[in-house]
This record gives C-alpha cells, structure tokens and sequence, in this order.
C-alpha cells in the first residue's frame, strides 16, 4: 500500500514565480517617466492578483505560516533583490497624492 502524496502545488516557490513574472512583463529603462507604482493598483503586485489571487496572503493567512503563498512586504524584497528594481521616491505634480504613488521601482 502505497502512501496517498498530496499533488504538488504550481505554488511550491512563490518568491521564483514573483521573480518570474515581474521581469517577464517589465524591461529596464532609462526613461525618467518609465516607473513602476511600488503599491496600489498600479503596481506589479495588483497586477499578479488579479491573474493568480490565490497566490497573495490574505488577512487569514497571516495567523499561520503558508508556504505557497507570498506576503506583500515579500513580494516587495523580491523585486528588490531578485529583480533588482531600484527603489526610488518621487514627488512629482499632476499625480495623485495618495501614499501609493510615492514610491516606484525603476
């Protein structure tokens, strides 16, 4: 009798598919207007929730350790290590002053 193994999950390594992912749909660029929102609906992160939500932590998730899912903070050091996207802060007129367009990744 052969033990029942639980199928793998496409989620085994949450920070590689993020990695994935972000260098997949951006390129880099020496355009001062060509920047990624760090948060919000503009951002990497939204965009990936939209196509895999099941990916992200939810509130729930956060009271117990899940593997196969990415925290938001992680999701942020992947495309800063792994990526190397550049965080940088820009104040710049004409765009909305809500928190989520003041910092960007380039």
């Amino acid at each position: 009798h052969k033990s029942m193994r639980k199928p793998a999950s496409p989620f085994e390594n949450p920070k590689s598919l993020v990695a994935a992912f972000a260098l997949a749909v951006t390129s880099k660029s020496n355009d001062p207007k060509a920047w990624i929102a760090r948060k919000g609906r503009h951002s990497l992160q939204a965009a990936m929730e939209r196509m895999v939500p099941e990916l992200l932590l939810s509130e729930q998730d956060r009271r117990s350790r899940v593997k196969t899912k990415i925290a938001a903070a992680a999701f942020l050091k992947v495309l800063e290590k792994k990526c190397k996207f550049e965080r940088i802060r820009i104040r710049r007129q004409g765009m909305d002053r809500s928190p989520e367009f003041h910092y960007y990744f380039c």
